[in-house]
């Protein structure tokens, strides 16, 4: 099914990045083995209520693992479901923690919210995901009614291209529709969403409905099956009329390339490992170590950490409580 676990290093970087706080609502709609979920709990020193950790999957025997995942992290209330085909692509949670079909007569164009019934979708504070993305897991509807399911989200009229579109433009809208107002982003995309011509409408979109908060560029060969170049997109849901007024301003985007992940992937055996890579001295040529004596991985994440922080800093006043804030 094209599924690649996401790297502890680059789920934590962004856990801390979006900074997923005790109150909050949370959910990983592509959540896999639910790292994005266990680490959100464990970051938060288990403040985090499992009551309000959601997460989707196409793939029964992941959310079994995401089960275990989140259990022996200390979690064993989680909200985790299984929906094969399509997923949470069509299926979103309502406001009594059930998943509910979107229906095209009613959904087109990202009117999710019209429901002849008294369905309430859920609205989430945090979104944290790595959904499939590229040309390979590409979406091409082949029937009437996957024609109709791709005509829920507004981006297939606006972005597609000839008939298909990459999946992470349609989880990118999926992140946006889910998230309440005052709502906060984290995605993984490929690299290609941010930069090339041919999704730059869905880029205008996205810049249209969010503030943008930061991009942070990866190195190829992050991941075991893959060599992609990848994006995180971190942004927050705000009024339209707030909106304005910050694009008015020309607001900022904190904007990084990480080209040093603090790991390699090296193959045994027909099997992935990640291998850790330390920093050397450039005098001794030996391992670094800190205080205690630990060795130091060679990773940029930690810096970056530091600097988005400071950043924030001297932006508006609802980023900063919404990214800098104490759990």
């Amino acid at each position: 099914k094209g599924q690649f676990i996401t790297p502890i290093p680059l789920i934590d970087f962004l856990v801390q990045i979006v900074n997923p706080r005790s109150s909050e609502r949370v959910i990983d709609p592509t959540s896999g083995i639910a790292d994005f979920l266990s680490i959100s709990y464990v970051n938060s020193k288990s403040k985090l209520d499992d009551n309000n950790i959601f997460g989707v999957d196409n793939d029964e025997q992941m959310i079994m693992l995401a089960q275990l995942n989140m259990l022996l992290n200390g979690d064993g209330n989680a909200i985790l479901r299984y929906k094969p085909d399509k997923g949470s692509i069509t299926w979103k949670f309502d406001d009594r923690n059930n998943l509910v079909e979107l229906q095209p007569n009613l959904h087109k164009n990202g009117d999710w919210d019209n429901w002849k019934d008294q369905t309430k979708l859920k609205k989430f504070d945090v979104v944290l995901t790595n959904p499939p993305f590229g040309e390979d897991r590409k979406w091409e509807p082949k029937t009437s009614q996957e024609k109709e399911q791709a005509e829920m989200y507004e981006l297939w009229d606006i972005a597609k291209s000839g008939k298909w579109i990459d999946l992470g433009i349609v989880f990118l809208e999926n992140s946006y529709r889910i998230l309440k107002e005052g709502g906060r982003m984290g995605i993984i995309v490929s690299n290609s969403i941010a930069s090339i011509d041919r999704w730059n409408k869905a880029r205008e979109w996205l810049m249209k409905k969010t503030r943008i908060v930061a991009l942070f560029d990866l190195p190829a060969n992050v991941f075991a099956d893959t060599g992609v170049n990848t994006t995180l997109i971190v942004a927050y849901k705000t009024k339209e009329s707030k909106l304005k007024k910050l694009q008015e301003s020309n607001y900022e985007v904190f904007v990084k390339d990480i080209h040093k992940v603090g790991y390699e992937v090296r193959t045994s055996k027909r099997v992935k490992y990640f291998n850790p890579i330390y920093k050397i001295n450039e005098t001794t040529f030996e391992i670094e170590q800190d205080g205690e004596g630990n060795s130091l991985i060679d990773e940029e994440f930690t810096r970056n950490i530091t600097e988005f922080i400071k950043w924030c800093l001297g932006q508006e006043k609802i980023l900063q409580d919404l990214f800098i804030k104490d759990k």
